[in-house]
């Protein structure tokens, strides 16, 4: 297969490289696997990745396909070829993909129902609507309200897919969209799919927390890490695929941290504000300024809201991150534009050592990242660790 070619298969996905060059060796091999599990942060593309093998299967292409017909098989970007209906089954249909994803409880409903028929009519508005943005936006995220689990019926329903009639030689696919959030009945259920799955047939699940499936599962499928995205690929995908003006996306794609579903939140938080206040914060904490930090800290994060917490964190270890850097004399990769906080701050404290808070910080924010920490204990010790990095200076 051409570089071109290889190219082709993979038009208008960002990053992976090393993800497509796998998927593009199966393509080529006369045994095509059966499962797949692709791993990685949140907003990397890992569904897009998965609708697009599973799409590619049955293109059957060779250098000749390329020869006669690129841009009429793909088109551009921003179609990008997503060619997939369920779950909303229709038998005139000949539907290749069926893609599985948490959906809300319907009222009374039963393991033995299918996934879709207890519904509300707003519900099943609602689903069908966030499935048809992901067919016009493969970036787009299926967010739905009460949507926290993949059940047993959903995976049951897989037998009901492949029981109905294709062609000869066709690949039908199922996608499980965020897999780990299968409950331990739909693990179960699934790896009995698995254990003999049907002739033809290919199950790629997507996950950002692999060791969330059972082991048994884990070890009947190829296991294929994605990478977090590069800012100018975060940057390219704010404005192809969500309209973002490019001064926008070039300002909010390195704090990011590989994620597009972390910069679509910047950006609706607002990532200037996030700054500011990042930088007041650290003002007040290690200008010992408890109350006025703990003030600051808490109007900014509304309430409850543990994420709002986790990239405040983030944005200070950034800043932190930056003043080592500029006290080494090295590029600043973040806070450019506040080059004046580290020239003032490093005035006064140039011989601190910041690793070990840093490090601490870390840790707060990976416990609020999986809600093993209480919310107002961990907004004090932030506090508390970012004064402890002046506080023997400002005791002399």
């Amino acid at each position: 297969m051409s570089a071109n070619t290889r190219q082709y298969y993979w038009e208008g996905i960002q990053g992976q490289h090393s993800v497509k060059n796998i998927l593009s060796g199966f393509l080529d091999s006369d045994r095509k696997p059966q499962a797949i599990i692709i791993s990685g942060l949140k907003g990397v593309g890992k569904d897009f990745l998965a609708i697009r093998f599973a799409n590619l299967l049955n293109k059957h292409l060779h250098e000749s396909h390329f020869d006669s017909g690129m841009d009429s098989m793909f088109g551009d970007e921003s179609s990008a070829e997503m060619s997939f209906q369920e779950p909303f089954f229709n038998s005139h249909d000949k539907l290749y993909i069926k893609l599985i994803c948490a959906l809300p409880t319907g009222k009374n409903e039963s393991s033995d129902d299918k996934p879709l028929d207890k519904l509300s009519a707003a519900d099943f508005k609602l689903v069908k609507e966030e499935l048809e943005a992901r067919n016009q936006n493969p970036y787009h995220r299926i967010q739905i309200p009460h949507a926290n689990d993949i059940r047993i019926n959903s995976i049951r329903d897989i037998t009901r897919y492949f029981s109905t009639s294709m062609e000869p030689g066709v690949y039908r696919s199922v996608i499980i969209s965020n897999a780990e959030q299968m409950n331990e009945a739909a693990q179960n259920a699934l790896l009995k799919n698995l254990e003999e799955p049907p002739a033809n047939s290919l199950f790629i699940l997507t996950t950002s927390d692999a060791s969330a499936l059972k082991e048994t599962i884990r070890s009947r499928c190829w296991i294929i890490p994605a990478e977090p995205l590069k800012p100018e690929e975060i940057a390219h995908i704010l404005r192809h695929y969500f309209d973002f003006d490019p001064m926008e996306a070039q300002e909010i794609a390195p704090f990011a941290g590989g994620s597009l579903d972390s910069a679509l939140h910047l950006a609706e938080a607002g990532i200037e504000e996030i700054i500011q206040k990042t930088i007041v914060i650290l003002r007040m904490s290690m200008g010992q300024k408890f109350a006025t930090a703990l003030t600051e800290l808490e109007a900014f994060i509304k309430g409850e809201d543990r994420k709002n917490v986790a990239y405040l964190i983030r944005f200070m270890l950034y800043w932190l991150n930056d003043f080592e850097r500029y006290r080494r004399g090295e590029k600043i990769l973040y806070y450019q534009e506040h080059r004046d906080t580290f020239e003032k701050f490093f005035q006064r404290f140039h011989d601190i050592n910041l690793l070990t808070v840093m490090d601490r910080l870390e840790y707060i924010e990976s416990l609020l990242q999986n809600n093993n920490a209480n919310l107002n204990i961990a907004l004090t010790n932030v506090i508390l660790e970012l004064a402890s990095i002046t506080n023997d200076v400002l005791k002399k």
